[in-house]
């Protein structure tokens, strides 16, 4: 093809926002051309703005380097693309399409007037990059004092073991810091934009974070589940003394479209919150007379109080969640009725039954299965009465429920039987 055929597009991008890059961007600025500047950091500067002084002639970093910034930035033919990288490339010269992968900034460059007041307040403090690792910045902050473009942002270089090994995600290391400021109530709100079951998983979560706790490697890992328990029995407390008021009912949006969800255990609480966060209108039916699912008839009072699971049912249901309990999908209402009636139907029924031995005589007098155990040890209506020598089979969390369940209950003594040595039973080890 003849290049007076070829279709030129007028445009350079330029990878590198270095001193190199800033120099070749006003090059061709002034010739004429409209350039994109893509620099992976939150500024551009590269090296150079790192320096104190340049070589050979001693001169400031800052001070040269400067004025190439101002005059990039206000330049009307550069566009500056910061937290960007070129990862594709495609076309022939004169005409390339370019594939650019952006990061976020956390925060709106539109309406960020580099103020500084979300600094003040940001309750992280992370070893400086900048400084290499010498010193410590907010989370909050920019590259360098003259960073350009002038904006703040959330300078993450990946998430925290801590929140990796979190199931649903929760910003743990956001948390702490929070409840180091003794800012419970923003804590537990942090911790609720992923998991409202807050109180609860603060008595019975089975923290991996705390395995992956970089604190590890120094003496011991730092309690964050019990971090989390005191921050949500702070709200609480202010709460039952009147200082703090429940959050208002509030009611689905008209014509919001409606979902089902089966099950009133932690999975179906959770996707009932956060649908109806998002503006659904959620029904949750229930088979038994109460939620919570094994929360309630599968964790003993003595490690998960019935008022604790309440306070956070109760803070659920005032989102707009309707609750119909004592209601058996199958037999009080039929799947075809929860389909035509909702657009959605969640299930989140559990796996509430017993794993079997398969030995003989297991379905003696006598013998019994872990769960249905607890579930009658926790049935106020018809209390459970134990009298004698108990043996338990079984070394995870519900065989040590039952150990101490039975002892509670009027046992005079518990043995428990576990396949593993006493260090590797499955159970938590404060439980053992």
């Amino acid at each position: 093809m003849d290049k007076s055929q070829k279709k030129l597009t007028g445009a350079v991008l330029v990878q590198g926002g270095g001193i190199a890059g800033i120099q070749a961007a006003l090059d061709l600025a002034d010739s004429g051309f409209k350039v994109y500047l893509v620099e992976r950091d939150a500024a551009i500067g590269g090296m150079m703005a790192h320096l104190d002084k340049t070589f050979p002639t001693g001169d400031c970093a800052t001070c040269i380097v400067s004025p190439k910034l101002v005059e990039c930035a206000r330049n009307i033919n550069i566009e500056i693309h910061t937290l960007s990288e070129l990862v594709g490339l495609e076309g022939e010269p004169g005409n390339f399409k370019a594939t650019v992968k952006v990061s976020p900034r956390y925060v709106d460059e539109a309406k960020c007037t580099a103020c500084g007041q979300c600094t003040d307040v940001c309750p992280v403090n992370v070893p400086n990059e900048f400084d290499r690792d010498m010193g410590t910045r907010k989370a909050i902050a920019k590259l360098y004092a003259q960073a350009t473009p002038n904006k703040f942002g959330i300078l993450k270089t990946g998430h925290s073991p801590c929140k990796v090994a979190c199931p649903a995600n929760v910003n743990v290391q956001g948390y702490v810091q929070l409840i180091r400021k003794k800012e419970y109530l923003k804590a537990v709100n942090l911790i609720r934009e992923r998991n409202p079951l807050s109180a609860i998983c603060g008595r019975v979560c089975t923290h991996p974070c705390e395995a992956e706790c970089t604190r590890n490697d120094i003496d011991s890992a730092v309690s964050i589940r019990l971090l989390k328990r005191f921050a949500s029995d702070q709200e609480m407390n202010m709460v039952r003394s009147g200082e703090l008021a429940l959050p208002d009912e509030v009611n689905p949006p008209a014509g919001a479209r409606k979902i089902a969800v089966v099950g009133a255990g932690p999975a179906g609480l959770t996707a009932a919150a956060d649908l109806a966060d998002r503006g659904y209108a959620v029904t949750v039916y229930e088979a038994s007379s109460a939620a919570g699912g094994m929360l309630r008839w599968g964790i003993p009072a003595y490690r998960l109080p019935k008022d604790v699971l309440d306070y956070e049912v109760e803070l659920i249901r005032r989102k707009g969640i309707t609750f119909i309990y004592n209601t058996r999908i199958g037999i009080d209402i039929s799947m075809d009725q929860l389909r035509r009636e909702n657009e959605a139907v969640f299930l989140s029924v559990g796996a509430q039954s017993s794993r079997s031995l398969g030995v003989e005589g297991e379905n003696k007098s006598g013998i019994g299965y872990g769960l249905d155990f607890l579930r009658q040890a926790g049935n106020k209506d018809s209390p459970l009465k134990v009298s004698g020598k108990v043996v338990v089979i079984g070394g995870g969390n519900v065989a040590v429920d039952v150990a101490r369940s039975a002892m509670r209950l009027g046992a005079d003594a518990v043995e428990m039987v576990s396949l593993e040595a006493h260090y590797e039973m499955p159970a938590l080890p404060e439980e053992v």
